[in-house]
């Protein structure tokens, strides 16, 4: 080390009240800081997971258990004056329910379908979005693609924020590993590119409902 760095860093150890030689170590490292509104504080999660919804352009319901979905879907068909009819992600929680009443199909979808019902991993308290992971039972073509998107989500599966959001990713896929694409879906589709007008639908659902499947809070 020539003399000029020695110099430079005998003054950064001395300002540091460190030794000559003696190695720097880095700070403890601490975990960055949860927005107020993320914090989960027990029996507060489902209502501010809930006011999310709302303040996103949004809906929901809350029904007692996963029977009780159908039912749920059929009404909010009803109030939106929308055909009785859906297609859901080909997963055992919403294809061995009974549809009655409602013209029912399980699939991945495609681009003319107006009613999608997805399953969501997790729902944020902190913005009202849904996480939704890839894997043979979920559909991204469902969540984006329909008029009306429709998102079931487990009570249970309520979390703060994206801290709780990857802590439960890493619980479910194990340390090192993740699914290979995560969808997070807060809201119906918008843009207010066209003389800053906030316009809903434009590339996407106009309509995001989420059922909540367990008892209120």
């Amino acid at each position: 080390m020539n003399d000029d760095r020695a110099l430079i860093f005998g003054k950064i150890r001395s300002s540091l009240n460190r030794l000559s030689g003696e190695t720097l170590q880095p700070p403890p490292a601490s975990a960055p800081p949860v927005p107020s509104i993320a914090i989960e504080e027990p029996g507060t999660l489902g209502d501010r997971f809930r006011e999310g919804v709302i303040k996103a352009a949004g809906s929901f319901d809350q029904v007692e258990g996963w029977s009780l979905v159908p039912k749920a879907i059929a009404q909010f068909l009803r109030q939106h004056n929308l055909a009785p009819k859906v297609t859901t992600v080909p997963d055992e929680r919403l294809t061995t329910l009974d549809w009655s009443g409602i013209e029912f199909n399980s699939g991945t979808g495609d681009r003319q379908v107006e009613v999608g019902v997805s399953i969501g991993f997790a729902g944020l308290a902190e913005t009202g979005t849904v996480a939704q992971v890839s894997g043979p039972n979920s559909s991204p073509l469902l969540a984006f693609a329909p008029a009306t998107n429709i998102m079931v989500l487990e009570k249970e599966d309520i979390v703060g924020g994206f801290e709780g959001l990857w802590k439960k990713l890493r619980n479910k896929y194990g340390s090192g590993a993740m699914a290979p694409t995560i969808n997070l879906v807060t809201g119906p589709s918008r843009t207010g590119d066209i003389e800053q007008v906030l316009y809903l639908g434009a590339h996407g659902p106009i309509r995001y409902h989420v059922i909540i499947v367990g008892g209120q809070d």
